[in-house]
């Protein structure tokens, strides 16, 4: 036996003098923040890709492991809608008379202070345009629906493509996060003159 003990069974400690502690244990890391998106059925067909939850958790879950949201739990919602819906928000919202694939709503700074979970805002996306982009690009819906979700997500945490610059890097991080997933480079498929999410 050496002078400072050995490491008994169970993983305590023999002394010389025969007690047995136990070693102190070092904190646990902190768990990492928790994304909770709640998933809202306003209107369209999504039969398609039913359970839409199981492609969204995948979603998060990956957007997780690749960047930090801050706060213990960060909270946002998913509205699933249809192209007229989506419309009418674009109109009021953006001036823009016409649908667009996904929108994302920012919660205003008030509901993302202290206290209880952190609400980052809405994402709502249109059932028609993502069916027909997809088609048209050729990719899976699934693929297409997951990079809207989670460039609608990521819109909530700050990223935007005002500039080249800022655009690079939202879509660097989209890359990355869709690869975790094994979905394909999702602006490698598109031409120059395809629309990208939330532009419409």
């Amino acid at each position: 036996m050496s002078a400072e003990g050995d490491i008994g069974n169970g993983g305590e400690h023999v002394a010389r003098d025969g007690h047995r502690t136990r070693p102190v244990e070092p904190d646990p890391e902190p768990d990492p923040p928790t994304l909770c998106v709640d998933v809202v059925r306003l209107g369209g067909d999504w039969a398609a890709i039913e359970p839409v939850e199981v492609l969204v958790g995948a979603i998060v879950g990956a957007l997780s492991q690749e960047i930090e949201l801050g706060g213990e739990t960060v909270r946002a919602t998913l509205a699933l809608s249809t192209d007229a819906h989506v419309r009418d928000l674009n109109r009021m919202h953006r001036g823009k008379d016409a649908s667009t694939n996904v929108l994302s709503f920012p919660a205003p700074a008030i509901a993302r202070g202290p206290g209880a979970d952190d609400f980052l805002g809405d994402v709502v996306i249109a059932s028609e345009t993502l069916s027909r982009e997809a088609a048209h690009e050729t990719k899976p819906l699934a693929h297409h629906f997951q990079h809207l979700v989670l460039h609608g997500l990521l819109h909530l945490a700050g990223f935007d493509h005002e500039s080249d610059e800022d655009a690079a890097e939202m879509e660097d991080v989209e890359v990355a996060v869709l690869r975790r997933l094994g979905v394909p480079d999702p602006y490698r498929q598109l031409d120059n003159e395809e629309q990208t999410p939330g532009n419409g």
